[in-house]
């Protein structure tokens, strides 16, 4: 691996990171192929391309901003604890993975993301039930209302 990226990556002192390269490679090889295959849909069905672009373009900006909240997490709680045990791993990466996850959803918000919000209002009215049952899928004519 060069030493440069090494470095980029900070795992100039770890032995055997040229495997990074492997994931890097098909991390390319697969923005690659959606670049080619939205080009081929755009041929094939102008207008399906289009609709996907938005969706492609507000999920590209969330997994940016979750992934720089991870980071930034990580950096933050770097000093905190050595990561020599399984448990100062996983915790580490489990408050990391929260935050990111809440700063995706956020940024989705912000966006005003279609799916995030039918996403959201589906979950909103499977949790906030009055009746006792839920309002996604109310019991047909055939089914007893309690057993």
């Amino acid at each position: 691996m060069p030493a440069s990226l090494a470095a980029f990556l900070k795992v100039s002192d770890v032995p055997g990171t040229g495997i990074l390269l492997l994931a890097l490679a098909n991390i390319l090889g697969q923005f690659f192929l959606v670049f080619l295959s939205l080009i081929a849909l755009r041929n094939i069905a102008p207008g399906l391309s289009r609709t996907l672009l938005r969706p492609a373009l507000d999920g590209s900006i969330a997994a940016v901003a979750g992934g720089a909240a991870a980071y930034a997490v990580l950096t933050l709680e770097g000093g905190i604890a050595p990561l020599t045990t399984l448990m100062s791993v996983l915790t580490q990466g489990l408050v990391a993975g929260i935050v990111g996850l809440a700063a995706s959803a956020l940024a989705l918000y912000f966006l005003e993301n279609e799916e995030f919000g039918i996403v959201t209002s589906a979950l909103g009215k499977l949790i906030r039930t009055h009746t006792g049952r839920s309002a996604i899928l109310p019991p047909s004519g055939d089914e007893p209302l309690q057993p």
